[in-house]
């Protein structure tokens, strides 16, 4: 198992978004699946916007797309000079996940953010960084001692 992580482009947009579509509730009827699927939050727009940021990464697992993240930074938020948001986070797999949150979080770190936000749905991969709820969906992952 082969797992490589790179800074996502532009030219990933539509891979990411396929890939999300693919995994998104199959369930559904085609009207409600369609109608659902404009309140998510990989839109293709959203996509592009974050992945044109820097701060977003994707990882392949031997040359397949096997996941991604959307991130951005921005400052003085909650008394914080620098805070690293995480809009979404998808990937095939557990070991993926992982691997995609020590990312953010290593590079938030090198780049000298204070935190990561992430939304509740992975509270259960975070716990190594010992997260601390600080809203009703989103965990925090501090990256400075203190």
């Amino acid at each position: 198992m082969n797992i490589q992580y790179r800074v996502a482009t532009l030219n990933d947009v539509d891979r990411a978004f396929a890939f999300s579509e693919e995994r998104f509730d199959q369930n559904l009827p085609e009207m409600e699946r369609m109608m659902a699927m404009w309140k998510v939050r990989w839109r293709k727009e959203a996509i592009t916007h974050y992945f044109n940021t820097g701060w977003s990464f994707v990882a392949e697992l031997d040359g397949e797309f096997a996941g991604y993240f959307m991130a951005q930074p921005f400052i003085h938020f909650r008394g914080q000079t620098q805070t690293v948001w995480v809009e979404h986070l998808e990937s095939q797999d557990a070991p993926v996940t992982v691997g995609l949150i020590e990312i953010v979080v290593k590079v938030a770190r090198e780049k000298h953010m204070q935190r990561v936000l992430f939304s509740s749905d992975f509270e259960g991969a975070l716990t190594v960084w010992n997260p601390t709820l600080v809203e009703e969906e989103v965990f925090e992952v501090k990256t400075t001692k203190g």
